[in-house]
Protein backbone atom coordinates (compact mmCIF):
# COMPACT_ATOMS: atom_id res chain seq x y z
CA UNK A 1 0.00 0.00 0.00
CA UNK A 2 2.70 2.36 -0.17
CA UNK A 3 1.51 3.93 -3.31
CA UNK A 4 -1.78 4.49 -1.89
CA UNK A 5 -3.57 3.67 -5.33
CA UNK A 6 -6.38 1.67 -4.68
CA UNK A 7 -7.68 1.81 -8.60
CA UNK A 8 -6.22 2.07 -11.55
CA UNK A 9 -8.25 5.00 -13.76
CA UNK A 10 -7.96 6.87 -16.71
CA UNK A 11 -9.08 10.39 -15.31
CA UNK A 12 -8.11 11.15 -11.53
CA UNK A 13 -10.87 13.26 -11.57
CA UNK A 14 -12.85 10.35 -11.65
CA UNK A 15 -11.18 8.26 -9.02
CA UNK A 16 -13.83 8.94 -5.97
CA UNK A 17 -16.88 7.53 -8.53
CA UNK A 18 -14.87 5.12 -9.33
CA UNK A 19 -14.65 4.04 -5.59
CA UNK A 20 -17.71 4.60 -4.61
CA UNK A 21 -18.94 2.44 -7.68
CA UNK A 22 -16.63 -0.64 -6.51
CA UNK A 23 -17.45 -0.17 -3.13
CA UNK A 24 -21.19 -0.76 -3.92
CA UNK A 25 -21.38 -4.59 -5.08
CA UNK A 26 -19.31 -6.02 -2.00
CA UNK A 27 -21.74 -4.25 0.63
CA UNK A 28 -24.57 -5.64 -1.46
CA UNK A 29 -23.60 -8.98 -1.56
CA UNK A 30 -23.52 -8.73 2.64
CA UNK A 31 -27.38 -7.50 3.07
CA UNK A 32 -28.47 -10.14 0.31
CA UNK A 33 -26.97 -13.35 2.01
CA UNK A 34 -28.48 -11.98 5.17
CA UNK A 35 -32.07 -10.50 3.95
CA UNK A 36 -34.41 -13.30 3.37
CA UNK A 37 -32.58 -16.72 5.27
CA UNK A 38 -34.03 -18.44 7.95
CA UNK A 39 -31.07 -17.78 10.52
CA UNK A 40 -31.12 -20.15 13.51
CA UNK A 41 -33.84 -22.29 11.97
CA UNK A 42 -34.42 -25.76 13.33
CA UNK A 43 -34.68 -26.82 9.73
CA UNK A 44 -32.55 -29.70 8.68
CA UNK A 45 -29.37 -29.19 7.08
CA UNK A 46 -30.75 -30.09 3.51
CA UNK A 47 -33.22 -27.72 3.72
CA UNK A 48 -30.48 -24.77 4.71
CA UNK A 49 -28.41 -25.91 1.96
CA UNK A 50 -31.37 -25.20 -0.45
CA UNK A 51 -31.65 -21.91 0.84
CA UNK A 52 -28.47 -20.98 1.01
CA UNK A 53 -28.05 -22.01 -2.50
CA UNK A 54 -30.93 -20.31 -3.79
CA UNK A 55 -29.15 -17.23 -1.72
CA UNK A 56 -26.11 -17.92 -3.33
CA UNK A 57 -27.59 -18.41 -7.31
CA UNK A 58 -29.27 -14.18 -6.72
CA UNK A 59 -25.77 -12.83 -6.33
CA UNK A 60 -24.10 -14.41 -8.96
CA UNK A 61 -24.02 -11.16 -11.10
CA UNK A 62 -22.90 -9.24 -7.86
CA UNK A 63 -20.34 -11.74 -7.83
CA UNK A 64 -18.93 -11.60 -11.56
CA UNK A 65 -19.26 -7.56 -10.83
CA UNK A 66 -17.05 -8.05 -8.12
CA UNK A 67 -14.43 -10.05 -9.49
CA UNK A 68 -14.40 -7.98 -12.76
CA UNK A 69 -13.69 -4.92 -10.94
CA UNK A 70 -10.38 -6.87 -8.81
CA UNK A 71 -9.34 -7.83 -12.28
CA UNK A 72 -9.48 -4.44 -14.01
CA UNK A 73 -9.40 -1.74 -11.04
CA UNK A 74 -7.22 -2.65 -8.29
CA UNK A 75 -4.04 -1.59 -8.15
CA UNK A 76 -3.04 -2.17 -4.70
CA UNK A 77 -1.40 -5.93 -4.29
CA UNK A 78 -2.76 -7.00 -0.65
CA UNK A 79 -6.02 -5.44 -1.62
CA UNK A 80 -6.20 -7.90 -4.22
CA UNK A 81 -5.29 -10.68 -2.23
CA UNK A 82 -8.04 -10.16 0.38
CA UNK A 83 -10.57 -9.37 -2.37
CA UNK A 84 -9.55 -12.82 -3.99
CA UNK A 85 -9.73 -14.56 -1.00
CA UNK A 86 -13.30 -13.02 0.23
CA UNK A 87 -14.25 -14.60 -3.48
CA UNK A 88 -12.88 -17.71 -3.18
CA UNK A 89 -14.88 -18.09 -0.25
CA UNK A 90 -18.10 -17.72 -2.07
CA UNK A 91 -16.64 -20.27 -4.70
CA UNK A 92 -15.78 -22.92 -2.12
CA UNK A 93 -19.12 -22.66 -0.71
CA UNK A 94 -20.40 -23.56 -4.25
CA UNK A 95 -18.04 -26.05 -4.40
CA UNK A 96 -19.71 -27.12 -1.09
CA UNK A 97 -23.01 -27.38 -2.78
CA UNK A 98 -21.94 -29.83 -5.26
CA UNK A 99 -19.32 -32.10 -3.04
CA UNK A 100 -21.28 -31.71 0.18
CA UNK A 101 -17.95 -32.50 2.05
CA UNK A 102 -16.88 -31.65 5.83
CA UNK A 103 -13.52 -30.83 4.64
CA UNK A 104 -14.60 -28.31 2.64
CA UNK A 105 -16.74 -26.88 4.93
CA UNK A 106 -14.04 -26.90 7.77
CA UNK A 107 -11.73 -25.45 5.13
CA UNK A 108 -14.35 -22.53 4.29
CA UNK A 109 -14.88 -21.32 7.94
CA UNK A 110 -10.81 -21.64 8.86
CA UNK A 111 -9.71 -19.74 5.72
CA UNK A 112 -12.32 -17.08 5.99
CA UNK A 113 -11.01 -16.29 9.78
CA UNK A 114 -7.66 -15.59 8.83
CA UNK A 115 -9.17 -13.53 6.36
CA UNK A 116 -11.71 -11.42 8.80
CA UNK A 117 -8.76 -10.82 10.79
CA UNK A 118 -6.40 -9.57 8.01
CA UNK A 119 -9.13 -7.58 6.88
CA UNK A 120 -9.84 -6.10 10.44
CA UNK A 121 -6.40 -4.94 11.26
CA UNK A 122 -7.18 -2.84 7.65
CA UNK A 123 -10.55 -1.84 9.17
CA UNK A 124 -9.18 -0.67 12.88
CA UNK A 125 -5.82 0.79 11.64
CA UNK A 126 -5.51 4.19 11.77
CA UNK A 127 -3.21 4.73 8.74
CA UNK A 128 -5.25 2.99 6.48
CA UNK A 129 -6.23 5.96 3.60
CA UNK A 130 -10.59 6.40 2.97
CA UNK A 131 -10.70 4.62 -0.30
CA UNK A 132 -8.90 1.56 0.96
CA UNK A 133 -11.19 1.97 4.87
CA UNK A 134 -14.36 2.04 2.51
CA UNK A 135 -13.16 -1.12 0.31
CA UNK A 136 -12.36 -3.00 3.09
CA UNK A 137 -15.28 -2.35 5.01
CA UNK A 138 -17.19 -4.14 1.99
CA UNK A 139 -15.09 -6.86 2.05
CA UNK A 140 -15.72 -7.40 5.39
CA UNK A 141 -19.63 -6.91 4.98
CA UNK A 142 -19.39 -9.57 2.21
CA UNK A 143 -17.40 -12.12 4.13
CA UNK A 144 -18.96 -12.12 7.35
CA UNK A 145 -22.15 -13.02 5.73
CA UNK A 146 -20.80 -15.71 3.63
CA UNK A 147 -19.15 -17.23 6.82
CA UNK A 148 -22.50 -16.97 8.26
CA UNK A 149 -23.91 -19.20 5.49
CA UNK A 150 -21.21 -21.61 6.40
CA UNK A 151 -21.81 -22.09 10.06
CA UNK A 152 -25.65 -22.51 8.80
CA UNK A 153 -24.33 -25.43 7.22
CA UNK A 154 -23.09 -27.37 9.98
CA UNK A 155 -24.75 -30.22 11.10
CA UNK A 156 -24.58 -29.25 15.01
CA UNK A 157 -27.39 -28.43 17.83
CA UNK A 158 -29.17 -24.80 16.71
CA UNK A 159 -28.32 -23.35 19.78
CA UNK A 160 -24.43 -24.01 18.92
CA UNK A 161 -25.21 -22.71 15.67
CA UNK A 162 -26.85 -19.70 16.60
CA UNK A 163 -23.97 -18.61 18.71
CA UNK A 164 -21.51 -18.99 16.29
CA UNK A 165 -24.11 -16.74 14.04
CA UNK A 166 -24.77 -14.16 16.31
CA UNK A 167 -21.21 -13.68 16.58
CA UNK A 168 -20.71 -12.62 13.35
CA UNK A 169 -23.73 -10.70 12.73
CA UNK A 170 -22.55 -8.61 16.34
CA UNK A 171 -19.05 -8.13 14.65
CA UNK A 172 -21.08 -6.89 11.58
CA UNK A 173 -22.44 -4.20 13.68
CA UNK A 174 -19.46 -3.06 15.99
CA UNK A 175 -18.20 -1.56 12.28
CA UNK A 176 -21.20 0.02 11.82
CA UNK A 177 -19.91 3.55 12.37
CA UNK A 178 -16.77 3.78 10.33
CA UNK A 179 -18.18 1.61 7.59
CA UNK A 180 -21.16 4.39 6.95
CA UNK A 181 -18.88 6.80 8.02
CA UNK A 182 -15.95 5.68 5.40
CA UNK A 183 -18.86 5.10 2.59
CA UNK A 184 -20.60 8.44 3.03
CA UNK A 185 -17.13 10.43 2.63
CA UNK A 186 -16.19 8.96 -0.33
CA UNK A 187 -19.63 9.72 -1.93
CA UNK A 188 -19.07 13.34 -0.96
CA UNK A 189 -15.67 13.56 -2.22
CA UNK A 190 -17.38 12.99 -5.92
CA UNK A 191 -18.28 16.72 -5.59
CA UNK A 192 -15.75 19.51 -5.28
CA UNK A 193 -15.77 22.44 -3.30
CA UNK A 194 -17.75 25.69 -4.45
CA UNK A 195 -15.98 27.21 -7.07
CA UNK A 196 -16.24 30.66 -8.82
CA UNK A 197 -15.44 32.69 -12.02
CA UNK A 198 -16.35 35.97 -13.38
CA UNK A 199 -17.32 36.93 -16.62
CA UNK A 200 -18.29 39.95 -18.67
CA UNK A 201 -21.60 40.94 -18.46
CA UNK A 202 -21.90 44.51 -19.45
CA UNK A 203 -18.83 46.34 -21.37
CA UNK A 204 -19.62 49.73 -20.99
CA UNK A 205 -19.73 49.35 -17.46
CA UNK A 206 -17.72 47.56 -17.31
CA UNK A 207 -19.78 45.11 -15.08
CA UNK A 208 -18.68 41.43 -13.98
CA UNK A 209 -20.80 38.81 -13.12
CA UNK A 210 -20.14 35.87 -11.21
CA UNK A 211 -20.69 31.67 -11.43
CA UNK A 212 -20.83 29.73 -9.46
CA UNK A 213 -20.20 25.94 -9.80
CA UNK A 214 -19.00 22.29 -8.58
CA UNK A 215 -17.31 19.41 -10.69
CA UNK A 216 -19.20 16.19 -10.08
CA UNK A 217 -17.77 13.20 -11.49
CA UNK A 218 -15.93 15.53 -13.70
CA UNK A 219 -18.66 17.31 -14.89
CA UNK A 220 -20.13 21.07 -14.30
CA UNK A 221 -23.33 21.54 -12.17
CA UNK A 222 -24.35 25.31 -12.41
CA UNK A 223 -24.98 26.15 -8.51
CA UNK A 224 -26.40 29.74 -9.42
CA UNK A 225 -25.24 33.23 -11.22
CA UNK A 226 -24.73 36.76 -9.26
CA UNK A 227 -25.30 39.81 -11.95
CA UNK A 228 -24.33 43.28 -9.92
CA UNK A 229 -27.57 45.30 -9.73
CA UNK A 230 -29.99 42.02 -9.86
CA UNK A 231 -28.76 40.27 -6.13
CA UNK A 232 -27.05 40.47 -3.46
CA UNK A 233 -23.13 38.95 -4.06
CA UNK A 234 -22.97 37.25 -0.29
CA UNK A 235 -26.28 35.91 -0.48
CA UNK A 236 -25.93 33.91 -3.79
CA UNK A 237 -22.66 32.81 -2.58
CA UNK A 238 -24.21 31.63 0.60
CA UNK A 239 -27.31 29.18 -1.46
CA UNK A 240 -24.82 28.09 -3.81
CA UNK A 241 -23.12 27.08 -0.99
CA UNK A 242 -25.99 25.20 0.38
CA UNK A 243 -26.69 23.86 -2.80
CA UNK A 244 -23.05 22.19 -2.77
CA UNK A 245 -23.50 20.78 0.23
CA UNK A 246 -26.65 19.43 -0.88
CA UNK A 247 -25.15 17.90 -3.55
CA UNK A 248 -22.39 16.15 -1.42
CA UNK A 249 -24.90 14.83 1.28
CA UNK A 250 -26.96 12.97 -1.87
CA UNK A 251 -23.64 11.68 -3.04
CA UNK A 252 -22.71 10.55 0.41
CA UNK A 253 -26.60 8.76 1.12
CA UNK A 254 -26.09 6.92 -2.15
CA UNK A 255 -22.72 5.56 -0.79
CA UNK A 256 -23.36 4.42 2.30
CA UNK A 257 -27.15 3.12 1.48
CA UNK A 258 -25.46 -0.59 0.01
CA UNK A 259 -23.62 -0.47 3.87
CA UNK A 260 -26.39 0.84 6.15
CA UNK A 261 -28.74 -2.33 4.35
CA UNK A 262 -26.58 -4.85 5.42
CA UNK A 263 -26.05 -3.56 8.90
CA UNK A 264 -29.21 -3.35 9.28
CA UNK A 265 -30.51 -6.99 8.28
CA UNK A 266 -27.63 -7.99 10.45
CA UNK A 267 -29.56 -6.53 13.51
CA UNK A 268 -32.90 -7.54 12.70
CA UNK A 269 -31.16 -11.02 12.43
CA UNK A 270 -29.68 -10.28 15.84
CA UNK A 271 -32.81 -9.12 17.13
CA UNK A 272 -34.68 -12.54 15.78
CA UNK A 273 -32.13 -14.91 17.31
CA UNK A 274 -32.79 -13.07 20.63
Amino acid sequence: MSEFQLLKVSDRALFWYEVAAYIAPYATVGSFILSGLSLHSEHAQERRLAEISRKLDEIKMLIIQARRALEEKLNDIPIRERTGEVLGIEEALNEYRGLQSQGVLDNIITDSAQTKRKIKAYIESEDTPLSYLAAYCGLYITLLPLRIAGFELFDRPVDQINALVSDELQDIVRIESIAIRSAERVGASRVSPRQEETFLFDELGPVYGTNFFVQVDNARRTLGTFIPRYGNLNELRAAAQDMRDAIAAQKAAEAAAPFRRAIDAAKEAIVDIG
